[in-house]
This record gives structure tokens, C-alpha cells and sequence, in this order.
């Protein structure tokens, strides 16, 4: 046998065999790239969701303040708080594409929930009772708000935070009921 066809034989599946290889490296790392892109995006989305769940606190902590005083406190705080939530709002809501497709039911719910925040805004700019029962109102009110948004960032993560979340909101209950008592 001619030693052209020797090598050929022995050389031919060692190139087969080398483009196999450089085939398949080329595909995992398209998949790793896509999937660090698409790593990347949720974590943006969820620094969005994050920032919406922020402000919406702080525009609790304001409103309460401004209910408990009888308006006297906050009145201008509260109102530069809501222009910043809600340009957070619309903010993240523009750009939570890859978590409303994933996670549909969980932001559907929390669209319609974030569409009664001007109903509770106007019930804090009209409120008419005194006491206890106004403030917790508006702490329910805005608990009601943010649980969704929490459950949409615990459904794209896939991360349960719920004992943490829970044992915080039993902290700022008995915090509030505290400072009702003492007033």
C-alpha cells in the first residue's frame, strides 16, 4: 500500500475526530453565552423589580408618617416620593420583558395590583378616620402592593425568601402597633 494511503487513513479521523471537538466546544459555548445573556437580563429585570419594591416602601414609611401626624409631616417628602415611584414603575415596567414572558400569571398580578395605587393615594389624601386603624390601613394597602412584585422576583430567581420577608413584616407590624400605642 502506497504511503499516501497510509496517512490518509491514519490522518483523516484525527482531523474527523479534531472537528468533532472544535464542533462541540463551539456549541457549548454559544449555549453558555446565551445563557449568560439571558443571566444577565433577569438580573437587570430583577434590579428593576427590586427598585419598584423599594420605592413603593418608601412611599409607605411616608404615608404612614403623613396619616399619623395628621398631615403634618411629609407632606412635600410624600409627594416627591410618589413622582419617583412611579417613574420607577413605569421605568421597570418597560423593561421586564424575559420575566413577564416566564412568569406571566405572577405580572399580570402585579399590573393589576400597581393599577389601584392611585385608589390608595387618593384614600391617603382623603382620609377621614383618626388612629390605628387608618395607618394600618395604609400599611395592608401597600403590603398588598408589594407581596406581588416579591413573589415575581422569588419566581424569577427561584430563590423562597418568604420566612425572611414574613418575620420582617412581623417586625414592622409590632413596630407600628408599638408607636400607635405610645401616641
Amino acid at each position: 500500500m502506497p504511503l499516501r494511503i497510509v496517512v490518509l487513513f491514519v490522518v483523516t479521523p484525527l482531523f474527523l475526530l479534531v472537528g468533532y471537538f472544535a464542533y462541540s466546544e463551539i456549541v457549548k459555548q454559544r449555549a453558555l453565552h446565551m445563557r449568560s445573556g439571558h443571566t444577565a437580563q433577569t438580573a437587570r429585570e430583577d434590579s428593576a423589580i427590586s427598585d419598584m419594591i423599594h420605592e413603593l416602601q418608601r412611599e409607605r414609611g411616608f404615608s404612614v408618617g403623613y396619616v399619623s401626624s395628621d398631615g403634618l409631616t411629609f407632606p412635600d417628602e410624600l409627594t416627591q416620593q410618589r413622582d419617583r415611584t412611579d417613574q420607577t414603575i413605569a421605568s421597570a415596567l418597560s423593561g421586564i420583558d424575559l420575566i413577564a414572558v416566564d412568569h406571566r400569571e405572577e405580572f399580570d398580578r402585579v399590573v393589576a395590583c400597581l393599577q389601584t395605587l392611585t385608589h390608595v393615594r387618593q384614600r391617603i389624601d382623603g382620609w377621614d378616620e383618626n388612629g390605628q386603624r387608618i395607618i394600618e390601613e395604609v400599611i395592608n394597602s401597600y403590603t398588598r402592593l408589594i407581596d406581588p412584585l416579591l413573589a415575581l422576583a422569588q419566581a424569577s430567581t427561584g430563590s423562597d425568601r418568604s420566612t425572611e420577608y414574613h418575620a420582617l413584616r412581623q417586625v414592622s407590624s409590632w413596630c407600628i402597633h408599638f408607636r400607635c400605642r405610645k401616641s
